[in-house]
């Protein structure tokens, strides 16, 4: 494991009466306390890795290394898009995240250091995720329609904001 442990030996003084005696070798079984000063991580991922187009989602998971009960929607900062559907508990969390409308860019969705803490208190580090998205719809810059005499054919030429995988003559 790669969690750091120390032991601290917490030393009794002023015992005055006991009705059993307590010898050294008791008090340091007793007393010895183990403490964790190991900061939690979190791991932001997302499914699937394309850009994120118009109409798109990805779900958003944070996985936390130890176990919190504290770690909420507000811990997280979100830029480019918006979050929603914040669930989970413990260590697994689940969002989803839908980019802004009409724009493109790079959405970034983070966790910032001393957002939350393990159960004994110690704070996050941080991490983030970046997405990718487009969601500006093409439009048509030019295009040239040159007179045609009747029975005559003409090329006609189109010219999109953006390239296209998919535009057909259906969509004049």
């Amino acid at each position: 494991s790669s969690r750091r442990r120390h032991t601290r030996y917490i030393s009794v003084t002023g015992v005055q009466t006991c009705a059993l005696p307590i010898s050294a070798e008791e008090i340091a079984q007793n007393y010895i306390a183990e403490q964790d000063f190991t900061a939690p991580t979190v791991t932001v991922t997302r499914s699937g890795s394309s850009t994120l187009k118009v109409g798109d989602t990805t779900t958003v998971t944070f996985t936390l290394s130890e176990s919190s009960t504290n770690f909420v929607a507000g811990d997280v900062t979100v830029s480019g898009g918006t979050l929603s559907s914040f669930s989970g508990s413990g260590t697994s969390y689940t969002a989803t995240f839908t980019p802004t409308a009409n724009a493109s860019g790079t959405a970034s969705i983070s966790v910032a250091a001393g957002a939350f803490t393990d159960a004994v208190g110690n704070s996050n580090t941080t991490n983030s995720l970046s997405i990718s998205y487009d969601t500006i719809r093409p439009s048509v810059s030019s295009m040239t329609s040159p007179t045609v005499a009747a029975g005559a054919s003409a090329t006609v030429t189109i010219t999109l904001s953006e390239a296209s995988s998919d535009f057909a003559f259906a969509d004049l």
